[in-house]
């Protein structure tokens, strides 16, 4: 009978290391499970940006080609030199192609800088071939040397289109 009261006495507190390791596995699978989480809304958000990318690539090019005579002219070639037109161009009759040309780019880039972070874009022309990016910055890297996260990266989408 004495044999059968010492091992109760050896094995007194095994349960409560037991639950302890079955906390810590929890713990650790819902971290697991949190960081997951996080990641997915890291690039649901960057999978967003890309889609406002991709809207205004094809906006800047329906813009181009409502606005073939300035396309022509080589109001389109580069992306800087846009104003502020619309006194002349939306309020008013009478606005040429070079002016749309002008606002169009002008207000391009404001609706870039505005719907992404650190948002640009940039239209640039090669043998009749145009090509209109949008550049912003992700929220973070989806690709880094060595698998570790850089934070942000720039990101781009390119539209090639002729007229």
């Amino acid at each position: 009978m004495r044999t059968n009261i010492e091992s109760k006495h050896k094995q007194r507190g095994i349960t409560i290391i037991e639950v302890l390791i079955a906390m810590l596995i929890l713990a650790i699978g819902l971290l697991g499970m949190a960081s997951l989480q996080v990641r997915a809304v890291q690039d649901t958000t960057n999978s967003s940006f890309r889609s406002i990318a991709i809207y205004y690539a094809n906006d800047m090019a329906d813009r181009m080609r409502a606005n073939k005579d300035a396309v022509a002219a080589g109001g389109y070639n580069v992306h800087t030199g846009g104003s502020d037109k619309s006194g002349t161009c939306l309020a008013v009759a009478g606005c040429d192609s070079a002016n749309m040309a002008l606002h169009d780019k002008w207000e391009w880039q404001q609706n870039i800088a505005a719907a992404l972070p650190a948002g640009r874009g940039e239209i640039s022309v090669a043998t009749g071939v145009y090509t209109v990016e949008v550049f912003w910055t992700d929220r973070v890297s989806q690709s880094t040397a060595g698998g570790v996260n850089a934070g942000t990266d720039e990101t781009s989408v390119s539209f090639v289109f002729e007229i």
